[in-house]
């Protein structure tokens, strides 16, 4: 069984056969999901980093690890004691790295693993003599010697009256939205379930059906899915679909001009089109599905209201057994099992990402991930974290909440209440048409800055629908590769997250999930937007510091606490109920 120290030199030894001075692994499948296969999590196998995004460079003497600010701290604890280096990639990124050392000329790469946008960019960055190059075949996957099998995955039919629009519909519109004449590859799972009204179990929190497909001209779809897969997609029977396994083959009978949306094409598409003997007219062309996806439907936003009124629930259930328990006797798995066990009994199909319960110094991860082995006790006087959500029938759910175990310090209670300074400060916005998430990322910062305070991750992500809890092109935060850039419209579904981390202490975040809808006052001289909250669950009382809030501030916590009671208190038994009335009594 290779080691990851071993699978690393092993790699390292192979750069001069395969005829690069370097390899790329990025965290990464051909499908381009933040969730994979157990199968594809290279990344992990290479350096023991469990992170959802990185990248790994590998030269023969040196490896150095790229993530984002979510991980600075994570990635260093985890990839010890091996020979790796970490840096932030929002400091300094691969290709900028790559160009201050110009021994590196050729920089190998599985094409499948990286989107034309990615290899453009990267290849930008590079200097003079610099290139990547395609390998044939994934190296580490020659080396891995334990690598898990790969999944057989079911899928189904999403319902009409949980998607709100048929697949016929929705190919009708996005054919209405692209050149003429052309035909479209859907490069990601999300956009294809999306089209067709599809969902899969391949993947342990994201229902999307892992595959390709192209949508011709005719309103004929090619479905691409992997030969394990292919009988269940078949037995569907869906409509003016074809189920084939090979996307080259399928892109070779193209009769028509094919549009490629960057983003999402794995540059082995690109390569394989370039060597066809019949030349395919292709061009580039940004995909509109990620817009329609992310603007819901009536439906969709009905669906997803009722998700959060039963997860709403869930998370009262479980702050109320939370708080039966004594420091030192519970620790961050069990409270993770504990809620995840809730969520599935309140009638969840799966959960929406992997349970973050943190206490303490382990809060100040953003994305930490307790195990059996891992897992400390909470202590007297610890801030606790957790950061779940749950894939329900009609909506996918995503919720931040942080408790006090024991009496809070006043140095708690401030960082606790700027924090959600910022949050209202946000909840509350009103914004004319065509804002970006961008543009009001600083909103949620304010009260954190003036502090001299301030988080290293995003603010907002959008959210889809019984589909992957971060979805595009919306996004709240600093700018980071054009991201953000897309304006808010009515019936994106948005998070809403701001947080502190104080490395070695505690970690605070606080997140609701909110739908962008018009917010019209009298005298406004322009369209104006809002958001509406769908998230309900009081926010932790100990914590706050009542003499930083605003009487507006006040008076925004108590109507919540009372909208909170008003439409969960039906769903609670007898003692979780008089637990809510208590913690959302006025201020």
């Amino acid at each position: 069984m290779a080691k990851p120290r071993d699978l690393l030199a092993h790699l390292q030894a192979d750069l001069q056969a395969l005829g690069v001075d370097a390899l790329l692994v990025p965290r990464a499948d051909r499908y381009q999901g933040e969730e994979v296969l157990a199968s594809d999590e290279r990344l992990a196998a290479v350096t023991g980093f469990t992170g959802s995004a990185g990248s790994l460079l590998i030269t023969p003497n040196k490896a150095v690890l790229f993530v984002d600010g979510r991980y600075t701290s994570q990635a260093p604890a985890q990839v010890k004691p091996r020979p790796i280096e970490v840096i932030n990639s929002g400091k300094t990124s691969p290709g900028a790295w790559i160009a201050e050392h110009p021994e590196i000329a050729r920089v190998g790469v599985d094409p499948w693993l990286m989107t034309l946008q990615q290899v453009e960019g990267l290849s930008r960055a590079f200097g003079e003599g610099q290139s990547l190059v395609a390998l044939e075949a994934n190296p580490v996957d020659r080396r891995w010697q334990d690598r898990p099998a790969g999944q057989k995955a079911r899928m189904r039919a999403h319902p009409l009256d949980v998607a709100g629009q048929s697949g016929a519909e929705k190919i009708a519109k996005v054919l209405a939205d692209i050149t003429p004449g052309h035909a479209l590859f859907l490069g990601l799972p999300e956009h294809v379930s999306w089209l067709l009204n599809v969902r899969s179990d391949a993947l342990e929190t994201t229902p999307a059906a892992l595959s390709y497909a192209v949508l011709c001209p005719s309103g004929h779809v090619d479905w691409i899915v992997h030969e394990d897969s292919a009988r269940s997609a078949a037995s569907l029977k869906l409509e003016n679909v074809s189920v084939t396994r090979d996307p080259v083959k399928a892109l070779g009978q193209l009769q028509a001009p094919l549009l490629l949306d960057a983003s999402s094409t794995p540059w082995a598409i690109e390569l394989a089109l370039e060597a066809m003997p019949r030349p395919i007219e292709r061009r580039r062309q940004v995909s509109p599905i990620p817009l329609m996806q992310a603007c819901k439907n009536e439906v969709e936003l009905a669906g997803m209201r009722e998700a959060h009124e039963i997860d709403g629930a869930v998370m009262v259930e479980f702050l109320a057994w939370l708080d039966t328990q004594l420091p030192g006797f519970l620790d961050e798995y069990q409270a993770a099992a504990m809620v995840d066990s809730m969520r599935l009994a309140k009638g969840a199909t799966g959960l929406a990402f992997p349970t973050i319960s943190a206490s303490g110094p382990n809060a100040a991860l953003p994305h930490y991930r307790a195990t059996a082995d891992s897992a400390r006790p909470s202590e007297a006087g610890e801030v606790y974290l957790v950061d779940s959500g749950g894939q329900y029938a009609m909506g996918t759910t995503d919720i931040t909440r942080v408790t006090l175990m024991g009496a809070a310090t006043a140095e708690q209670k401030r960082l606790y209440t700027l924090v959600l300074k910022g949050h209202l400060a946000l909840m509350t916005l009103r914004f004319p048409e065509g804002t970006t998430g961008q543009a009001i990322d600083m909103i949620a910062r304010l009260p954190l800055w003036k502090a001299g305070l301030d988080y290293d991750h995003g603010t907002g992500h959008g959210v889809g629908a019984v589909l992957s809890v971060h979805e595009g092109p919306q996004r709240i935060g600093k700018p980071v590769s054009g991201a953000g850039l897309v304006a808010l419209q009515p019936g994106m579904v948005v998070s809403v997250e701001p947080g502190y981390y104080r490395p070695g202490e505690l970690g605070i975040r606080i997140e609701n999930l909110v739908v962008v809808q018009p917010m019209p006052l009298p005298g406004d001289e322009r369209p104006m937007l809002g958001f509406e909250n769908i998230t309900w669950c009081p926010y932790e009382r100990a914590l706050i510091d009542l003499g930083l809030l605003s009487d507006q501030e006040r008076q925004h916590i108590d109507d919540y606490h009372r909208q909170t009671l008003a439409k969960l208190q039906g769903r609670l038994s007898a003692p979780d109920r008089a637990w809510l009335e208590l913690a959302c009594r006025p201020l």
